[in-house]
């Protein structure tokens, strides 16, 4: 068994787990408290299985098999070893605030969030495949009523040439997902589902980073914000870039 297959079994389990508990939490009482709670528990949960969505794809790829060739963007830079510093915590959560989220969110409610280091969660199962990332650290924002949300991810790598290459594989293995023209950094793809839980996916490459933004909503209901919100947070986030 391989460490992306084990970190699919750990975060899949926990995430789940974490998300039924929240909603029968939060359906279960009126008291605000534990409300607030449930609400963390729920987007600590999504926030589990945008780890999956974002690491299974690339770890598959490089665990020996051969992946299918990505497409090329005209819009590509060339990349080298030329890495910019680290971010730490508290740049990433400087890039995207909820004060942002909510002059796009439709009807998105108060709004909570939960940050997590996402590479010393990789870490903890297998550190040797977390070699090549410097940092990684994913914002949670969550709404309470309807239960909705909006996850923001920066994996901040040792080489330019380390993020291109997750970006493709990525992009090789993620259905739907297209190339923007222009794009936001050095390269971006997008993609709308709208269904089965997700809303709309946009990822990008800025030098030696990795940034994704997801919507996510449990059940019909309607995502957080549509795509067009989620590029003008993206371009914010790259705008924010120190």
């Amino acid at each position: 068994m391989d460490w992306g297959t084990v970190v699919w079994i750990v975060l899949g389990v926990a995430g789940a787990g974490l998300i039924f508990g929240g909603i029968v939490a939060y359906r279960g009482t009126t008291n605000s408290g534990v409300r607030a709670l449930a609400a963390g528990l729920i987007a600590s949960g999504l926030a589990m299985w945008v780890v999956i969505g974002f690491t299974i794809p690339a770890s598959s790829s490089s665990s020996g098999g051969e992946s299918p060739a990505p497409a090329v963007s005209l819009g590509v830079v060339s990349t080298g070893d030329v890495a910019s510093p680290a971010l730490r915590r508290e740049d990433v959560t400087a890039l995207l605030t909820i004060d942002d989220i909510n002059l796009i969110a439709v009807g998105g409610g108060t709004l909570t969030v939960e940050y997590l280091d996402v590479k010393a969660m990789a870490a903890g199962v297998d550190a040797s495949h977390v070699v090549e990332i410097e940092s990684w650290f994913s914002s949670a924002f969550q709404s309470n009523d309807p239960i909705r949300g909006l996850t923001f991810s920066v994996m901040d790598f040792r080489s330019i040439d380390a993020a291109q290459e997750h970006f493709d594989n990525v992009k090789s293995e993620t259905p739907g997902l297209i190339f923007m023209d222009p794009p936001i950094g050095d390269i971006s793809a997008n993609v709308v589902f709208n269904g089965s839980g997700l809303g709309s996916i946009i990822m990008y490459r800025s030098g030696d980073r990795f940034v994704s933004l997801h919507t996510a909503q449990v059940g019909e209901v309607d995502p957080l914000m549509r795509l067009g919100g989620l590029e003008e947070l993206a371009q914010l986030v790259e705008s924010r870039f120190p």
